[in-house]
């Protein structure tokens, strides 16, 4: 089991979000699974918000990162992002980004 998730939550900036979607799934997931330690990738798109928020954070990334300290992972991701390794865009607002430990293994039904 990857004992962390780094969740990222962002916003497209106004009619640029086919920008966002082609780099995020195009050029910046495969980027991060290139790091060692991040094992998966994976977007999302709100569907229908519960609680209402303003504003409402439309698209979310949940990367696996699987190692014992996640920290020289991050700074992996980090470095490459400034030493310009990954492309980065001007498309969207980073809302939230996180990395959470995970307290329990999936459950299934």
């Amino acid at each position: 089991m990857a004992k962390y998730r780094l969740i990222t939550m962002v916003n497209p900036k106004e009619g640029r979000e086919a920008e966002l979607n082609e780099w995020y799934d195009g050029q910046h997931v495969p980027d991060l699974l290139t790091v060692p330690g991040v094992v998966s990738g994976q977007r999302f798109r709100v569907r229908n918000p519960m609680v209402p928020a303003d504003p409402i954070c439309r698209y979310m990334a949940v990367f696996e990162i699987d190692a014992e300290d996640p920290m020289p992972v991050m700074a992996e991701i980090r470095r490459r992002s400034e030493s310009g390794e990954f492309p980065l865009i001007d498309a969207f607002e980073l809302a939230s980004m996180a990395i959470y430990e995970a307290l329990s293994e999936p459950r299934r039904p």
